[in-house]
C-alpha cells in the first residue's frame, strides 16, 4: 500500500537525517518555514521512513487546500501553526478520500449534498462517516506511536493532532457521537471541500429539480365581475357588478385569502309600491372578509382551491344626492372556488458559491388569470324583512411568487 500523505509530517520530521529529541522539537516549533522548504524542493526532495526510501514526495497539494479552505473556516482560527499544519498533512486529496471512505455512491450522494446545502439529508450521510472519523484518527495516533521519534516527540506530536482535531470539532474523536458533533463534521466536509471537485460535480453529476418553497404570497385584482341576487333579494336588485382584490398567504397547500370586494347593482323597477325605494337609485356594497381553503389540484398549470370564510360587509343605497343605509347581514359567510391558471414567470435562481456553472434560469413564481365564484348566504336582514344569498363571479389577473427549494432526485 502507498505512504498516504497521513505520514508526512513524520517524514518532515526524519527528512534531514536522524534528528535529536531536541530538534525534533525545534522542527514542531518551525513548522512554516520547514513546510515553504518543501514546497520549494517539491519534485527533489528525497525522503527516508523507517520502511525504506521515498521518491519524489510532496505535501504541495495538502498545504494548498489547507491554506485554501481552511482560511474560510472559524473553527481553524482557534489552531496555532503547529496543529494547522498538522490538520493540512494528514489531509487527503478530497476527491479520492471520499470515494476511499463512502464508496463511490455514496461519494456522489455526498457531492449532491453538499452542493444543495440540503440538511434534511446530512444526517443519513454522518452514519456512513462516522466509523470513519473513529478509524482515521486512531490510524493517524498509531501511525504516530510506531514511527521512529522519540516517545517525547511521541507524546508532542499526538497532542498537537488531539487538540486541533478537539478545537476543530468541539469534541475528541473519542467520545461519545451524537447528532449535534456528527452535525458539526458534516458542516465542516461541506464549508472546507475542494473547489475542483465542487466544479466537477456541478458540470457532470448534478441534474437540478426545484419546487416551490413551503411559504409564498400572491396578489390579484379582479374587476370583471357579475352578482346574481336570489330568492327574495331578487325584488329588490338586479343587474349587479362585482369586482374587488384578493391576497393569498400560501403554505403549501392550504391558502389564507383575504378578499376586499364590492358590488352594485340596480333598483328592481317592479318594486315602485314601496314608499322608501326609488327606482332610479342604485345599491352599493363592500365587503371584507377572511377565507381559508385547501388546493385540491397544484400542478404546473392549475391551481384549483374551495374555501370558506367570513366577512363583513353591508349594502348602502343611494338616491341622488343623499344616502340611506338599508343594512343586512353584518356577519357575512362566505363559500367559494377559487381556479387559477397559471403561466411561468422566469426569474434566475438563487445562487451560492459557483454561479458560473449554474443553468437555465428556473420558475419561482406564476402568474395567473382567476376564476373565482361563490356565494354569500345572507340569511334573514332586518332592513329588508327578505331573505336571499348573493352569487358572484370574478376573473382577474394576479401573480404568486415563493422561494425556491431545491429537491436532491
Amino acid at each position: 500500500m502507498k505512504i498516504k500523505t497521513q505520514i508526512l509530517i513524520l517524514i518532515l520530521l526524519t527528512s534531514f537525517g536522524e534528528l535529536k529529541s531536541q530538534d525534533s522539537t525545534i522542527l514542531l516549533n518551525n513548522y512554516e518555514s520547514y513546510i515553504s522548504q518543501a514546497t520549494e524542493m517539491k519534485y527533489g526532495l528525497k525522503m527516508r521512513l523507517n520502511n525504506g526510501a521515498i521518491d519524489s514526495i510532496t505535501p504541495y497539494l495538502n498545504i494548498k487546500f489547507v491554506i485554501k479552505s481552511y482560511k474560510k473556516s472559524d473553527t481553524i482560527r482557534l489552531l496555532n501553526n503547529q496543529e494547522k499544519t498538522l490538520i493540512g498533512f494528514f489531509s487527503k486529496d478530497y476527491n479520492t478520500l471520499l470515494q476511499d471512505i463512502l464508496g463511490k455512491e455514496h461519494y456522489y450522494n455526498f457531492e449532491y449534498t453538499r452542493v444543495n446545502r440540503y440538511s434534511d439529508y446530512i444526517p443519513q450521510l454522518n452514519y456512513e462517516l462516522k466509523d470513519f472519523w473513529i478509524e482515521s484518527s486512531e490510524r493517524v495516533l498509531s501511525q504516530i506511536e510506531e514511527s521512529s521519534l522519540s516517545e517525547s516527540d511521541k507524546t508532542i506530536l499526538s497532542n498537537y493532532w488531539k487538540n486541533a482535531i478537539n478545537k476543530l470539532y468541539g469534541f475528541p474523536f473519542h467520545s461519545y457521537f451524537n447528532q449535534d458533533s456528527l452535525n458539526k463534521i458534516s458542516t465542516e466536509l461541506i464549508d472546507n471541500s475542494s473547489d475542483t471537485t465542487y466544479n466537477y460535480f456541478i458540470k457532470n453529476y448534478l441534474r437540478y429539480r426545484y419546487t416551490y418553497g413551503d411559504w409564498g404570497i400572491g396578489a390579484d385584482i379582479t374587476p370583471f365581475g357579475y352578482a346574481k341576487f336570489t330568492n327574495d333579494l331578487s325584488d329588490y336588485f338586479i343587474n349587479g357588478f362585482a369586482g374587488g382584490v384578493n391576497i393569498d398567504i400560501s403554505k403549501r397547500k392550504w391558502i389564507y385569502n383575504i378578499k376586499l370586494y364590492g358590488f352594485n347593482a340596480d333598483i328592481n323597477k317592479n318594486i315602485t309600491y314601496k314608499s322608501d325605494w326609488n327606482t332610479t337609485g342604485r345599491i352599493f356594497s363592500f365587503n371584507a372578509g377572511l377565507n381559508i381553503g385547501y388546493s385540491i389540484l397544484d400542478n404546473n398549470r392549475f391551481r384549483i382551491t374551495p374555501t370558506g370564510g367570513l366577512g363583513i360587509g353591508g349594502i348602502r343605497y343611494i338616491e341622488g344626492d343623499s344616502t340611506i343605509e338599508k343594512t343586512n347581514a353584518l356577519i357575512q359567510p362566505n363559500l367559494a372556488m377559487i381556479i387559477d391558471l397559471k403561466f411561468n414567470i422566469p426569474v434566475k435562481r438563487y445562487r451560492e458559491k459557483h454561479k458560473s456553472y449554474y443553468g437555465a434560469d428556473k420558475e419561482v413564481g406564476y402568474w395567473y388569470l382567476r376564476f373565482y365564484g361563490g356565494c354569500h348566504p345572507l340569511g334573514f336582514n332586518n332592513k329588508f324583512e327578505q331573505n336571499g344569498s348573493i352569487w358572484y363571479f370574478n376573473i382577474g389577473l394576479g401573480g404568486f411568487i415563493s422561494p425556491p427549494k431545491r429537491l436532491i432526485e
